[in-house]
């Protein structure tokens, strides 16, 4: 039912977020559920491991500079808050070398399977893992509660995630995601033509039955008229 209100991943997110604030546990699994979203992914939001239940993808394009492609992930996020505090900053320091990489930081934000949502998801899991008995105390990991961290602490995060070599790690996520949906792409074809054979059927047997009154009618008359 929710799905039909959402067209795209930009609506997903915004409802995912409501139903997460009211605390509509059910209808959130029941939206994961249809636009195929992974169970992890789902705690993970509940949790506040991640910003947004669904990433929005970037369009396949090269960038020329990172902070071309740093100021059209920026442009995804509405309004003031931390993507842009973590755009600006990345942006600020687009050439300079992070944590003893040969690489600048620019080199590593033009990494394709690198993105600004992924490094946030990576800062919302270092916050997790440090705080987690407090929050599960105070929300039961869900809203309600939050932390404070030093904005030194998060963009030491921030230049830790775009260091880190994590090409293959998201290459075998991709595969992994590709199949799942696959799967669930043939599980529902194949729920829709034993749909589509059950109706065949009833609508034969219907058919049957017509025929069948229509033939004992005829032989109803037959006899009424011999007698």
């Amino acid at each position: 039912m929710l799905g039909k209100m959402i067209e795209n991943t930009k609506d997903l997110n915004m409802v995912a977020d409501r139903l997460r604030a009211r605390g509509e546990i059910s209808r959130l699994q029941e939206l994961c559920k249809e636009w195929l979203i992974p169970e992890k992914d789902m705690q993970d939001f509940l949790q506040g491991k991640r910003l947004r239940l669904a990433e929005v993808p970037l369009e396949e394009k090269n960038f020329s500079t990172a902070s071309e492609k740093i100021a059209e992930e920026m442009y995804q996020f509405e309004g003031p808050g931390l993507a842009v505090a973590l755009g600006q900053y990345l942006m600020e320091r687009c050439e300079e070398k992070t944590l003893g990489e040969q690489k600048t930081l620019g080199e590593q934000i033009l990494l394709p399977h690198k993105s600004l949502e992924k490094a946030i998801n990576f800062i919302l899991q270092r916050v997790y893992e440090e705080s987690k008995d407090y929050l599960q105390q105070n929300r039961n990991g869900q809203n309600g509660a939050g932390v404070a961290v030093s904005s030194q602490k998060v963009y030491h995060w921030l230049e830790e995630y775009y260091a880190l070599d994590d090409a293959e790690e998201e290459r075998k996520k991709k595969e992994e995601e590709r199949e799942r949906k696959r799967k669930a792409q043939e599980k529902t074809a194949v729920k829709g033509v034993k749909t589509s054979v059950k109706e065949s059927k009833t609508k034969k047997d219907s058919q049957i039955s017509l025929f069948d009154m229509l033939e004992d009618g005829e032989k109803t008359e037959e006899k009424n008229d011999c007698v």
